[in-house]
Parts: C-alpha cells; sequence; structure tokens
C-alpha cells in the first residue's frame, strides 16, 4: 500500500541527480580527471552547488511544514492535546509492529501533561521546520528536535523512519570532522610507516 515512508529521500535523489553536487563522487569529475581536464578544487563552494543543497534543503522541509499544516487543517489546534497524543499512541501500540517496545505501556499511566508536551514539541518542530531554509539556528536546532521525534515515533509507537532520521544529517556541515577524521588517518600512516 502506498505510505509515505521513502518520498522524501526519493525526492532528494530525484533533485541530487539534477543538481551540482557531491562532485568528489561524480562521474564527470571521474572523466575529466581521466581525461586531464581542470576540475574544481572539491572544497571550494561554488554557487551552483550552493543552489542544489538549498534545493535539497527544499525538498527536506516542505514536506514536514505540509505535514504540521496538514494535522492543523485536519484536526485543528486539538491534535497536540494530551489526550489525544494518548488516543494515536494506543492506537499504533495495541496493533502488531516489527518492534516491542515497552515505553509507550508505561509512558500511557503518566500525567497527560507529558503527553501534551509530546504533541506541542512535534507540532511546532514540523510547522516551524520551513526556518532551516532561512536561518542558520534553525538548522542546528531543528533537524536535532526532528530526529529525536522520529526516534520518540519509534520508542513510543513501534513505528521506525530510519530514512527521516538520516536525512537530517544533510543540515549539518560535515567538513571539520572529515578533517579531523583525514588528519587522524594521516597520523596512523605515517605511525604506520
Amino acid at each position: 500500500w502506498s505510505y509515505h515512508m521513502g518520498l522524501v529521500p526519493l525526492l532528494v535523489l530525484l533533485l541530487l541527480s539534477f543538481t551540482p553536487c557531491g562532485d568528489a563522487f561524480s562521474l564527470d569529475r571521474w572523466r575529466r580527471l581521466r581525461k586531464g581536464t581542470p576540475v574544481p578544487a572539491a572544497d571550494v563552494p561554488t554557487r551552483a552547488h550552493g543552489m542544489g543543497r538549498y534545493l535539497v534543503w527544499m525538498g527536506v522541509a516542505i514536506p514536514y511544514v505540509m505535514a504540521g499544516l496538514s494535522k492543523l487543517r485536519n484536526t485543528g489546534f486539538s491534535w497536540w492535546r494530551g489526550e489525544q497524543m494518548r488516543q494515536m499512541i494506543l492506537a499504533t501500540v495495541v496493533e502488531p509492529m516489527h518492534f516491542q517496545f515497552d515505553l509507550a505501556f508505561l509512558m500511557l499511566r503518566g500525567p497527560v501533561w507529558l503527553f501534551d508536551l509530546r504533541g506541542i514539541v512535534a507540532l511546532a518542530t514540523e510547522v516551524t521546520f520551513g526556518l532551516v531554509l532561512v536561518h542558520r539556528l534553525a538548522r542546528l536546532v531543528l533537524p536535532a528536535l526532528m530526529a529525536g521525534t522520529h526516534v520518540g515515533i519509534l520508542l513510543l509507537q513501534n513505528i521506525l523512519f530510519p530514512d527521516l532520521i538520516a536525512i537530517q544529517a544533510v543540515f549539518y556541515d560535515w567538513s571539520p570532522l572529515a578533517r579531523r577524521v583525514a588528519g587522524w588517518r594521516r597520523g596512523r600512516v605515517a605511525a604506520a610507516a
């Protein structure tokens, strides 16, 4: 049956197919190097690469905003209310799923304000996720909150969205970590020689 699992990564892959990105791994770069023609430096950002990255960000952010707005449109502001959240969690816990975490049963006995808090955070994160397109602090905070929301869905509702957890990494700059790993590897190679 048709479900939203995998649609956001599919959209991102389509965007990556038609935008310049990841030149270090591209066939075009490899072909140019093999022919001896000049290639741009891999660590120098270009406007075209920035546009590709921004389109990927849009491909992730817009579906989240639309999901949050559809919750508000279909259910109203009561979507985040504790009793509504409790019913959603209970409905998914009683269905047989791939995972069987008992955290949901413990939480169902908890106070309603815990469900209120979970619902408010999830809805606010989805509705405001579009801010990652225009604000640096939002790019640091909202993807981590969204990944946490998906981990919470796994633990409380036994529903795994590995693609939506992992795709949050596109909003972070991993180049300092890559440089650190490269330096560590060079040190190990030098020590072994």
